[in-house]
């Protein structure tokens, strides 16, 4: 039974920090509890499945962090996968995530499981929003330097979109052919 349903900001700690992520955590289950009419110190229990805690390290330093602000309540961290996962239940299974990022988890007949993607825009997120973005500034770029309307002769919006979806790199790539 589902007792309240709130939202709340960003929870990613490798992209916002743990401090942050933690703070946006709290207010979601303050929210919730509230409309639940249930004190946070009656919380036993908390599974917070994160995007962004796939290193043991940062996994941890949630784990301790959503500890301090719930004490007494036993905390596991899980990765927004593995949460996704677990909740497809029992058999063989695979899960996609396809956002802002991308990645794919999977679970075979014999229990095994395999984990690709998910790395972010830097490493490779293919398929995701960021790399479907990242095309098609690129293209825009190729058909606007075709039409004589190269980017070195002032097409500046272009130039602009380009540097800021990139992260400040001056020239555009083509991503690799699948």
């Amino acid at each position: 039974m589902i007792l309240a349903r709130c939202f709340s900001g960003p929870s990613n700690p490798s992209r916002v920090g743990v401090e942050l992520a933690t703070r946006e955590i709290e207010k979601a289950a303050d929210l919730s509890l509230q409309e639940a009419r249930v004190a946070r110190s009656a919380v036993a229990a908390l599974g917070a499945g994160l995007a962004g805690t796939g290193k043991p390290e940062m996994k941890e330093r949630m784990r301790a962090s959503l500890a301090g602000a719930f004490p007494g309540a036993a905390v596991s961290i899980f990765t927004d996968l593995e949460m996704a996962l677990a909740a497809a239940g029992e058999g063989p299974v695979i899960v996609l995530v396809a956002g802002t990022g991308s990645a794919a988890i999977g679970r075979n007949a014999q229990g095994q499981i395999w984990r690709t993607g998910g790395q972010g825009p830097r490493l490779g997120d293919d398929g995701s929003a960021f790399d479907i973005g990242s095309r098609a500034v690129c293209e825009s770029d190729e058909r606007t330097r075709e039409a004589g309307n190269g980017l070195d002769s002032g097409n500046e919006n272009s130039r602009a979109a380009r540097l800021r979806l990139l992260g400040g790199t001056a020239t555009a790539r083509r991503p690799a052919a699948r």
